[in-house]
């Protein structure tokens, strides 16, 4: 009897991994979804850090509308010592004595805006700057110290008290000092980028260096001291920043008599942030001249804009700059 033949199937070796040609295909499309996607991830980023901005910069402005509400004015940018005067006068709803600011003699070391004054918050630890000076204030600083540092003391809101022809700290400071009296302060986001004592405060995403800059009508609407009225890169800065100055608007751009100009906010004040590039614009390339508004920067009609300028965060605009442009 014959023995049956047993027939084995061939062993195959099993696949271990992709074949080169599988792996340049699987390269391929991570390389076609990344460049689909990095963009629209990094917009979406973009996105939500202006975002922020533009809310922190509505807090601001609603910080500033309580102010007025109860000082009955907006904030002076401390660019025309002439408003100082009668803008103090309004603080906590009464008049402030004459020995407090004259405005006759400014320079006067026995007024309160030359005087030196002890730093409050070099004794908190938040300030190295052991002393300061008023007439040190500048437009990223004025805002803060209205709505930052005056006080509920109705005879010296201002903190400072006369004392031997000159001002001193208010001994009374702190118990009468509320950081919170119009909004509350990050304090982790206060600068003080030209070392002079007074703080600017930055924007929640975006430049951790640059700060909100704040101008005050009575300055950029009066073509005398609109000088005056700019924000520059502060000498002590780290890096440059660029300056600003406040924005002009053209609202009859097709008007058969020539353009009719016109300031944003002309009786309340312009708030601005530097957006995410970390940088205002550069404005001598503009070749400004106070007796032709064809040399101001204009929106929404792109005139003398920088490329800087663009994302800028504007509070009258309630968004980046470049948003306004017309098409």
């Amino acid at each position: 009897m014959k023995a049956k033949r047993q027939y084995t199937q061939p062993v195959t070796a099993k696949r271990s991994g992709f074949t080169l040609v599988e792996m340049l295909v699987v390269i391929a499309i991570i390389g076609i979804l990344t460049a689909i996607l990095v963009p629209v991830i990094g917009g979406a980023i973009r996105t939500s850090h202006e975002f922020a901005i533009k809310a922190d910069m509505k807090n601001i402005e609603t910080a500033i509308e309580n102010y007025k509400a109860k000082t009955f004015a907006y904030p002076t940018d401390f660019r025309n010592p002439a408003t100082l005067r009668p803008h103090v006068s309004k603080l906590n709803g009464r008049a402030i004595t004459n020995a407090l600011i004259d405005t006759s003699n400014f320079a006067n070391t026995a007024t309160w805006y030359g005087s030196t004054l002890n730093n409050p918050h070099y004794t908190r630890g938040l300030s190295p700057i052991q002393t300061r000076r008023p007439n040190t204030i500048d437009a990223a600083e004025s805002w803060v110290f209205w709505l930052y540092e005056t006080t509920n003391n109705p005879t010296y809101p201002l903190g400072a008290i006369p004392f031997n022809n000159t001002f001193v700290l208010d001994p009374n400071w702190l118990t009468v000092w509320d950081p919170n009296r119009f909004m509350a302060f990050d304090e982790k986001r206060f600068t003080d980028i030209d070392q002079d004592g007074w703080f600017e405060y930055v924007a929640p995403e975006g430049a951790d260096d640059v700060p909100y800059v704040y101008f005050d009508c009575r300055t950029y609407a009066n073509a005398a001291t609109f000088f005056n009225a700019v924000y520059a890169t502060p000498a002590n800065a780290p890096r440059p920043f660029g300056e600003v100055r406040p924005y002009l608007q053209q609202d009859d751009h097709n008007n058969v008599n020539g353009p009719n100009f016109k300031w944003y906010e002309p009786n309340k004040y312009q708030l601005l942030n530097c957006g995410l590039d970390g940088e205002f614009g550069d404005y001598a390339y503009a070749g400004f001249n106070v007796n032709n508004p064809n040399t101001y920067k204009i929106i929404p009609h792109n005139e003398n804009i920088s490329v800087k300028d663009r994302d800028n965060i504007f509070s009258a605009t309630a968004g980046r700059v470049d948003k306004s442009f017309e098409d």
